[in-house]
């Protein structure tokens, strides 16, 4: 099991690739997004950019989580899925509340 710090190092490295791999991820988006505006499909690029990066970062955590700790890449799987059923929950509270403020009277 690995110290508190190093923890959190493989959690920074994780968030820094991901991060790289997202902006690329938006900049194909948005050069897609350009190449559509002449045909008036623009808009859509953030959205599909962001619908891609959810497998793909799944796939980045998974991959990293294996190599870097030990243990196999089925049961990094099994974390980041159980990580991404409890986010998704907290995140559309969080929105819902977020609404519910900010909401005209």
């Amino acid at each position: 099991m690995p110290s508190a710090g190093r923890a959190m190092g493989i959690l920074l490295l994780i968030g820094l690739v991901d991060f790289v791999a997202r902006c690329a991820i938006m900049f194909a988006a948005g050069a897609g997004d350009a190449i559509g505006a002449g045909r008036g499909m623009g808009g859509r690029g953030p959205v599909m950019a962001a619908l891609i990066g959810i497998p793909v970062s799944m796939v980045i955590h998974a991959g990293m989580l294996s190599s870097l700790l030990p243990t196999t890449l089925g049961r990094a799987c099994l974390v980041v899925a159980f990580q991404l059923l409890i986010v998704v929950p907290v995140v559309i509270t969080l929105a819902a509340l977020m609404v519910g403020v900010t909401a005209p009277q």
